[in-house]
């Protein structure tokens, strides 16, 4: 898993949090699913739907 972000987007606490958790996961070598890769992305474009 590669992992990388731009410092305006780290400048936010909270995106720089969920930063460091994927780090430390990456870190790990705790693998990655696909499912939990794209709910990270849609979680960071603050993308909800109407069934969770």
């Amino acid at each position: 898993m590669a992992v990388w972000a731009l410092d305006p987007f780290l400048a936010d606490p909270s995106n720089r949090r969920r930063f460091e958790q994927l780090r430390l996961l990456q870190q790990a070598g705790e693998p990655m699913p696909h499912a939990k890769l794209f709910e990270t992305v849609l979680d960071h474009f603050r993308y909800t739907s109407a069934n969770g």
